[in-house]
This record gives structure tokens, C-alpha cells and sequence, in this order.
């Protein structure tokens, strides 16, 4: 049974692969995942710079 607006399953492997006659097909690419999606969030670095910008606006608003 389909369930309506759902993506149909892969086809199984023994036809997935073509026949001798057959000409292979062209599969697209898989789609890169965003980096806000991974799993495992990336560190910010700062520079010596920004370092003391933040520092200068700190003790301005302190």
C-alpha cells in the first residue's frame, strides 16, 4: 500500500542494476545536508582582534 505524498522506496538491488542491453541510468547526486542540520555543531573562532573588540564593547557598556 502508498501512502499519498510519500516518496516511493528504492527499488531492490537485483533491479537497480541493468541488464547487459540496457543502458545504466543517471542517478542525481545526494542533496548536502545544511551545516545548522548536522549533527554535530561547529565551534566559532575569533581572532586576537575580535577578542579585544568584544572586550572594549564590554567594559564601554559596563
Amino acid at each position: 500500500m502508498t501512502m499519498p505524498n510519500k516518496t516511493p522506496l528504492p527499488a531492490p538491488v537485483s533491479e537497480a542494476v541493468p541488464d547487459a542491453g540496457e543502458k545504466p541510468r543517471v542517478v542525481a547526486a545526494p542533496v548536502a545536508v545544511p551545516p545548522e542540520f548536522s549533527s554535530r555543531p561547529k565551534r566559532r573562532t575569533f581572532t586576537a582582534a575580535e577578542k579585544l573588540r568584544i572586550l572594549a564593547e564590554t567594559d564601554r557598556a559596563a
